[in-house]
């Protein structure tokens, strides 16, 4: 990632005011930097997409599950797509929604789980990108240390009432 680093995120959690000082610093220029990004690249992102990245923000959110592969289970049915895809569902950190995001037409997915046992993944930071052949690359990462970089050409999000919160272990 370019803008929102781990190490940049370490620092604005500092306990040294001077460190934590300079990463809000830092934050807010990276923050104008990726504004600045997507004002000159966002014509190349599908509207959804760019309505995506600047209205809804999942930071904070719950990540319920994941999935990838070629069948996707929409209305409670699975269909067969032609492409491979990958699937996130978040809870929403306000608790209103639980957001479906997929990515399809892919070209590259690159999953890293954390080592630790966690079973509620929170999604940290992302930021969106364009390869230098034109993809469209998402890169996340969540609190635990897990990274996700998904290459694709496709995007959609689905957006549904949350009726009740959800349930966070240990069980």
């Amino acid at each position: 990632m370019k803008y929102f680093t781990q190490k940049l995120y370490d620092e604005f959690n500092s306990d040294d005011k001077k460190v934590f000082d300079k990463a809000y610093k830092q934050s807010k220029r990276k923050l104008e930097e990726y504004e600045a990004f997507l004002d000159k690249r966002g014509g190349e992102f599908p509207p959804k997409l760019l309505y995506f990245i600047r209205h809804i923000n999942l930071h904070d959110g719950l990540i319920l599950s994941s999935s990838y592969g070629k069948r996707i289970k929409r209305e409670g049915k699975w269909r067969r797509k032609r492409k491979h895809f990958f699937q996130i569902q978040v809870w929403h950190s306000r608790g209103e929604y639980i957001y479906t995001v997929e990515f399809s037409h892919i070209r590259k997915c690159e999953i890293n789980l954390s080592p630790e046992e966690s079973l509620d993944e929170e999604w940290a930071y992302d930021e969106f990108s364009i390869t230098r052949d034109n993809w469209i690359c998402f890169e996340m990462w969540t609190f635990s240390g897990s990274t996700f970089l998904i290459e694709f050409k496709n995007f959609n999000y689905f957006r549904s009432k949350a009726d009740c919160p959800p349930v966070l272990g240990p069980f």
